[in-house]
């Protein structure tokens, strides 16, 4: 079960696991803090806006391209910044693979509209896909189909 903190003051969810007995099975099997890792080309992202990066409960982490980082460290030095890209998009291939190298990430949970969820589906890279249907179901629908997923 995963738990979304929401506030009023600030935007966003806080993703972590809620149940203490899944909590302790994450702690033996040796997985470390949680993480929630925002990917954005930075442009006009600010993470002053989200709660997630106030609290302690997740380490939280914006994964951007070179000039997105650059002005992420400028306005938000206290935020830790990845850098996945050098043009104007995250390269989704070589990102996940420095994701896996220096934050031994194993398993990722990707929430994201058709833009993100259709880069990864043509890039390969979904194993599994949760639709939340909204009024913009064509273009999940649409995500659905390029990524060949069958429904049990």
């Amino acid at each position: 079960m995963m738990e979304q903190s929401g506030g009023e003051r600030k935007r966003g969810p806080v993703f972590r696991i809620a149940d203490p007995k899944l909590k302790a099975l994450r702690d033996k099997l040796g997985r470390g803090p949680e993480k929630n890792i925002f990917v954005t080309s930075g442009v006009s992202f600010d993470p002053s806006l989200y709660q997630v990066f106030d609290g302690d409960k997740v380490e939280a982490m914006i994964l951007t391209t070179r000039l997105g980082a650059e002005r992420l460290q400028r306005s938000h030095p206290n935020v830790r910044v990845l850098v996945g890209g050098d043009d104007k998009m995250v390269d989704l291939a070589s990102a996940m693979t420095m994701l896996r190298r220096e934050l031994g990430v194993r398993y990722l949970l990707c929430e994201g509209g058709p833009t993100l969820n259709g880069y990864m589906s043509r890039a390969g890279m979904i194993d599994a896909l949760v639709a939340m249907i909204r009024k913009e179901i064509d273009q999940n629908i649409a995500i659905v189909k390029a990524a060949n997923l069958k429904f049990d």
